[in-house]
């Protein structure tokens, strides 16, 4: 998944709550689907939550 796609179904403001998660190691998994984005992230308390934004 690269940046164009992430873009392409999130604003400037969740991509960057996504970079901050990212680089909290938060973001689990995240792939590309055919029409959004899925994952799975661990928020602070340890809770694994799955995730989807599309357009």
């Amino acid at each position: 998944m690269d940046e164009k796609t992430v873009h392409a179904f999130a604003d400037d403001t969740e991509v960057t709550e996504g970079r901050t998660l990212l680089a909290d190691g938060a973001v689990i998994e995240a792939e590309g689907e055919q029409r959004g984005v899925s994952g799975l992230v661990r928020d602070g308390s340890g809770v694994t939550c799955g995730v989807w934004c599309r357009s």
